[in-house]
């Protein structure tokens, strides 16, 4: 998009994307194989519980409470002992990208071959918070479960978004071209 009205040009680009699908992942190692050993970051997938919808979640974020969850954590389980679990790969889909990047510019002609440019660029112009799972492109904290069961600790950041693409950043340039 780009727009031009009495010398001012301006110019955006709106950026929408559903979540990312996730796996919840253990950590704890239920199939006592040692997965950590020959695969780094493998984690140990839990059960899912019977009749339960991971997704159904209140798809609510509150940093400063991590007992607000983002998905339903009761549906899941730990392995049963011997066992990897039988979550299927990517149950659970995360938060949602909604972004705006705009910009303004004007030339301000100084001479006949020397024109001074001036430049506000806006990122994350809406100011929008875009959650995102921490430590992507591995097993994420926060769909990692702590503990046998996620209930034995209700302060625990399984199922938590805790945290975000950052806010509203806004960049001012001039450039002489000569």
């Amino acid at each position: 998009m780009n727009q031009i009205v009495s010398g001012w040009q301006f110019s955006g680009i709106f950026t929408v994307e559903s979540g990312q699908w996730f796996t919840p992942s253990q950590s704890f190692d239920t199939g006592n194989n040692g997965d950590r050993a020959f695969c780094g970051n493998c984690r140990t997938r839990p059960d899912l519980v019977p009749g339960q919808n991971p997704n159904a979640g209140p798809r609510k974020v509150n940093p400063a409470d991590v007992s607000v969850k983002w998905f339903n954590i009761n549906a899941f389980q730990a392995a049963a002992n011997g066992t990897i679990g039988n979550v299927g790969r990517n149950t659970v889909e995360g938060p949602g990208y909604a972004n705006l990047d705009a910009a303004i510019a004007k030339n301000f002609p100084i001479k006949e071959s020397v024109r001074l440019k001036f430049q506000v660029e806006c990122y994350n112009f809406t100011n929008s918070v875009n959650f995102l799972v921490d430590n992507p492109g591995s097993s994420p904290n926060s769909f990692r479960m702590p503990n046998r069961t996620p209930q034995q600790n209700v302060n625990t950041s399984f199922g938590a978004m805790l945290a975000d693409r950052g806010g509203r950043v806004l960049q001012f340039s001039l450039r002489l071209d000569f």
